[in-house]
């Protein structure tokens, strides 16, 4: 693309730090989200646990209602947090596309700009507008495998001293 046009590369590279501040806040909201969602999946562990190892005590009680209203309210802990966390990720591809979008309608209008005034030829402004259209493939997947590493993300270590 430098060898195309340096102009509106330059001005194409400027989005970059944009998309950038899009990704990097989803990650941090994605990384709270997966932190939240595993504590979570650990307190509905521990209900299983203690419900299953304790099945006997339950049920010469009567603690069945009990044991259920525990369980009900983990799980749907744990169902908050996935629906949290999905939203988080589908929400950041939409919004990289739409800078994308924005970024390719400034170059075409400043492309535009440069064939008025005889800088560039028809012939380099489909080849610059190619090379930038075959770039928002690549991000749009680099945004998706964004949320999954997050998903994935183990917690903080802390140091103890």
């Amino acid at each position: 693309m430098f060898y195309l046009n340096w102009q509106l590369t330059a001005a194409s590279l400027i989005v970059g730090p944009l998309i950038v501040l899009i990704i990097r806040t989803f990650s941090k909201r994605l990384r709270a989200m997966s932190r939240a969602e595993q504590a979570a999946m650990g307190d509905l562990n521990h209900v299983l646990e203690e419900s299953i190892g304790c099945h006997r005590v339950v049920k010469v009680f009567g603690g069945q209602e009990y044991e259920a209203g525990r369980l009900e309210r983990a799980v749907n802990k744990v169902r908050k947090f996935n629906m949290k966390m999905s939203v988080a990720a589908s929400a950041n591809v939409p919004l990289t596309q739409i800078v994308g979008s924005f970024a390719v309608a400034g170059i075409i209008y400043f492309i535009t700009l440069q064939a008025t005034r005889d800088q560039t030829t028809i012939g380099g402004f489909i080849a610059f507008l190619g090379a930038l259209l075959m770039l928002l493939a690549p991000l749009k997947r680099l945004t998706g495998v964004s949320a999954t590493l997050q998903r994935g993300s183990p917690p903080p270590r802390r140091c103890s001293r």
